[in-house]
């Protein structure tokens, strides 16, 4: 069953566009997809997460072999995370099941609201272009509210109303990572701490595979939420969405 899964999602993603991966890469993705064929996983996954980790590129065909691989060695946290970063590109729901399989089946946390997981990446990806865009637009608005004004024309007041609305919305957006927090994946059983310190006090442990909050960062620790406890874990325990 597990099988037949990967495989028809590996069909889907196979008509997906892979202009992520730069030409440099095609000589280690071609050795891994070749390792992949013929069942030599371990090896495959070691060039696949060099990829990933060095290079900062996946395409959803390769996350996909990567979730499969890891579900196969046992590493549910990692396979669930890189689940998670296909869905991300694809939106399949298909994925989801999947993800909430996993999670029900070991006991893993916080997977009840997947579905933002979605357009949390979306917003992060695009954050940039959309503050900007809103910026733009405020100032053009604003500038033809100027120009009306000086020409006293009587479309001067409800344009200037919507310059004051347009300019509260830039300044909403550009607070809004506070308002969306981003996910991680704990990959590893980690202590939860009062504070970004290993000599701070201690809360609770997060069994790898729970699903949190992340809400901010401090050195090498994110400030995290998990059912209502908040707390600092090591940024090396987790993955990120």
């Amino acid at each position: 069953m597990k099988t037949y899964f990967f495989i028809s999602l590996l069909f889907i993603s196979l008509t997906l566009p892979n202009n992520l991966l730069s030409n440099n890469l095609q000589s280690l993705i071609y050795q891994a997809d070749s390792l992949f064929a013929s069942k030599k996983f371990t090896q495959a996954i070691d060039i696949y997460e060099t990829i990933y980790n060095e290079e900062k590129s996946a395409s959803p065909q390769m996350l996909l072999k990567m979730a499969y691989i890891k579900e196969g060695l046992g590493d549910l946290p990692y396979s669930i995370y890189y689940l998670g970063r296909y869905y991300q590109f694809t939106r399949d729901q298909a994925v989801l099941k999947q993800m909430n399989k996993l999670a029900n089946e070991h006991n893993f946390l916080g997977y009840e609201y997947q579905d933002r997981i979605f357009f949390l990446h979306q917003w992060h990806v695009n954050k940039t272009k959309i503050q900007l865009s809103a910026f733009v637009i405020t100032l053009l608005l604003f500038l033809t509210s100027g120009y009306l004004w000086y020409t006293q024309s009587s479309q001067f007041k409800s344009l200037m109303v919507a310059s004051l609305s347009a300019l509260f919305l830039s300044g909403a957006l550009i607070n809004v990572d506070k308002l969306l927090p981003r996910k991680g994946v704990v990959i590893a059983n980690s202590p939860i701490m009062t504070e970004a310190s290993a000599a701070s006090g201690y809360i609770k442990h997060s069994q790898k595979g729970h699903l949190v909050t992340v809400k901010g960062n401090k050195d090498n620790w994110y400030r995290i939420e998990q059912n209502g406890v908040s707390g600092y874990i090591r940024k090396h325990n987790l993955r990120k969405w």
